[in-house]
């Protein structure tokens, strides 16, 4: 068999780039990630054309000029946002006469992907064509981002999902979601405390309806829906039959069952840190058990983690959600360490559970649970649903998904398009209808969510073995998170110091004292353990040696050989605050009068957030005499000077300041200068960063080996 040339080779065969140009996009292409073909756009070595056409002969197939179409609308309609973004293509041209839709893409022979779009774009012949990285991710700014395609979410007829920009829509009106927001009901006989209660909640804007008895509170709640109901543990009837009837009427309410004012008081804040501390200790608890006992595999707890996301969706009480998803770990622990012969019935498997459970004197309502997992529904359900029917049948959908699924296998559109009629057929069956739109609902959202948290979490990866770190870094990638690889120390002092990354992970093959040393000459160079979270992956022996450096301010310490799958877990954690902290932050929600040191956010932080958020504004940059002067048009960077340089020669040399100020003011257009840069905000970033550490080269010694 011919082996397949690389692209560079088709670059250099068809005269198109030099070797030295390719060994620069190389390296920065190491550095930076992302694909080699952007890296010699960004720097001018080859046009869209070249690339193209090199790329049309390696992968022997049609490619499009990307950034000379002008797309109609009703072409790039074709094709949802989200996917779009998160598969990175671009609907260009369709021909009505023979039903064709052309797409462009990265890769034309990913038969996954074309499976992906067969299914997305109905009754259309699918034709792909390769583009350059750049073009798609400009292309899709241009047409998604820009506005310019009415985007919409609802649920058709059939139950497909229709995904617009802002994820899944539940479909409920704006007013019914307001209805809800500002009722309460209270069901107490306490006459002392009740007025006192209902008066903090009408200062709060709620609508309040009281009454002194759970069968009166049955009348109330057929008429109206409210977004909380407190009942006292002493009012007359069945308050049983009213929770019951809550959940079934009204999921989202927040139902508080009080004995005392102190317990209503006092409860929200003990049952979100009992809730935190639970879940933490499940999912430590699962994977130190794969751990401990060396399994190929590491059992992280799916079954709960779904359980909990399906639990949130449906907008269960807090407490009744730690309960669900306390029993389905309990419950996939059990199937996990006693699996089920080939063959064998899932319900005979959880009968043994829940009486093992039981026999320990386990709480009644999760064995109960489990006892309803894998029954058909006697019951309508139509006015009450118990917990123990609710939890069960929650329970059972998310194992049967699980056990069809593995872990690491990647869900598509297509491939869930069967699941979902499957679960569809069983509605009334098997699982309640509600259990079952939430579910769909929630996978697939999973399946064409947008990867925005690429932008939250940089990770730098070291290995003493470099190719020890490829599969490491291939399952982060999987996972969806940008890396950066570091080559030796001073490579990882140099990428600390410029790129900032969130997380570091040192994958150390050697023994305890180059270990203990590397440790030692990086907190020397300044890299601070406190600030970025630093992971540690050793042989399982050499653990208990090392625990000493945890007190330096090392994040974690793990096997590297079976602890992957609880590493990505704790980065996903991460990942999930981070994401949360830059969603609030003033830069990318609020530019009036934002203002900040370059200690804390630096140039380079501050355009790349500036960017895609694509707004008009002017920034001042001060560092001691020297005042830098930017305009951004819809996010680029069209204007700069600083005393008497202009262009990106201005911006290259403030991205080396190290403190100083920085001020930002929204403009309108008529405001913009005449532009002096032609580059975009990725090339200056790059090349800036390319200069920096030249300079960095040139003031430090030869390192000895």
């Amino acid at each position: 068999m011919t082996k397949k040339k690389r692209l560079d080779e088709y670059l250099i065969e068809l005269g198109l780039a030099s070797e030295s140009e390719i060994k620069i996009a190389l390296n920065h292409q190491k550095v930076y990630g992302g694909k080699f073909g952007s890296h010699l756009l960004h720097h001018g070595f080859v046009d869209e054309e070249g690339l193209i056409r090199a790329l049309s002969e390696q992968f022997d197939c049609k490619g499009v000029i990307l950034s000379k179409k002008n797309i109609p609308m009703a072409v790039i309609e074709m094709i949802p946002h989200d996917f779009a973004y998160s598969r990175l293509v671009v609907p260009y041209e369709k021909d009505d006469s023979t039903q064709t839709l052309r797409v462009a893409c990265e890769d034309p022979s990913d038969e996954e992907l074309f499976n992906e779009l067969d299914f997305v774009v109905k009754d259309w012949t699918i034709d792909l064509y390769i583009a350059a990285e750049l073009s798609l991710v400009n292309a899709i700014e241009k047409y998604y981002e820009g506005g310019k395609a009415e985007r919409t979410s609802q649920k058709s007829a059939t139950g497909k999902l229709t995904v617009g920009p802002d994820g899944p829509d539940t479909g409920a009106p704006d007013s019914a979601k307001d209805e809800i927001a500002k009722s309460a009901l209270l069901v107490t006989d306490d006459d002392q405390f009740s007025p006192f209660v209902k008066l903090l909640l009408e200062q709060d804007g709620y609508e309040v309806s009281l009454t002194d008895s759970a069968n009166d509170a049955l009348r109330i709640i057929e008429k109206n829906r409210f977004e909380a109901v407190f009942i006292k543990d002493t009012v007359p009837g069945d308050y049983l039959d009213l929770i019951d009837r809550l959940r079934k009427k009204s999921p989202s309410t927040r139902v508080r069952y009080y004995e005392s004012a102190a317990s209503l008081l006092l409860g929200d804040a003990s049952v979100t840190q009992q809730e935190n501390l639970l879940f933490q200790n499940l999912e430590l608890f699962t994977s130190l058990l794969s751990i401990k006992d060396r399994l190929p595999t590491n059992h992280s707890g799916r079954v709960g983690q779904y359980v909990n996301r399906l639990c949130c969706l449906l907008g269960l009480p807090d407490k009744e959600r730690m309960l669900i998803t306390n029993t389905a770990f309990v419950h996939d622990l059990f199937k996990f360490y006693n699996p089920a012969e080939n063959g064998a019935d899932f319900r005979e498997l959880v009968k043994k559970s829940a009486k093992m459970l039981g026999s320990i004197g386990y709480e009644p309502v999760a064995v109960e649970m489990l006892n309803s997992m894998y029954k058909d529904l006697k019951h309508k359900f139509t006015k009450r649903l118990p917990i123990e029917a609710l939890g069960g049948n929650i329970i059972t959908i998310v194992d049967l998904f699980c056990d069809g699924m593995l872990a690491d296998e990647k869900l598509t559109l297509d491939r869930f398009e069967p699941i979902r009629i499957k679960l569809n057929d069983m509605v009334g069956t098997l699982f309640l209808p509600e259990v079952v739109e939430a579910f769909v609902e929630m996978m697939e959202s999973e399946i064409l969510s947008v990867s925005e948290e690429k932008k939250y979490c940089q990770i730098m990866v070291f290995s003493d073995q470099p190719e020890a770190a490829y599969p490491l870094t291939m399952r982060l990638k999987k996972d969806g998170f940008r890396t950066i690889g570091a080559g030796s120390d001073r490579s990882i002092i140099q990428l600390h110091e410029r790129s900032r990354p969130d997380i570091m992970i040192l994958q150390m093959c050697s023994g305890l004292a180059d270990i203990m040393s590397l440790v030692e000459r990086l907190s020397i160079a300044g890299v601070d353990f406190s600030r970025t979270p630093v992971y540690l992956l050793v042989d399982a022996e050499q653990i208990p040696n090392l625990t000493p450096l945890l007190e330096r301010g090392i994040e974690d310490i793990l096997d590297r050989q079976s602890s992957l799958d609880f590493l990505v877990l704790k980065i996903r954690k991460r990942r999930d605050a981070l994401q949360e902290r830059a969603e609030n932050s003033t830069i990318t929600s609020r530019y009036s009068g934002a203002n900040g040191n370059i200690a804390d956010l630096s140039m380079i932080d501050l355009i790349q957030a500036l960017g895609p958020g694509r707004r008009s504004m002017k920034m001042q940059v001060v560092s001691g005499q020297e005042q830098l002067t930017l305009f951004l048009n819809r996010g680029e960077i069209i204007y700069a000077k600083l005393d008497e340089i202009e262009g990106p020669e201005a911006i290259y040399r403030a991205m080396k300041w190290v403190e100083g100020t920085w001020e930002i003011e929204p403009i309108k257009s008529s405001q913009m200068p005449e532009p002096n840069n032609e580059f975009s905000n990725e090339s200056i970033l790059m090349e800036g960063c390319r200069q920096i550490d030249e300079d960095q080269r040139e003031k430090e010694p030869a390192v000895k080996s």
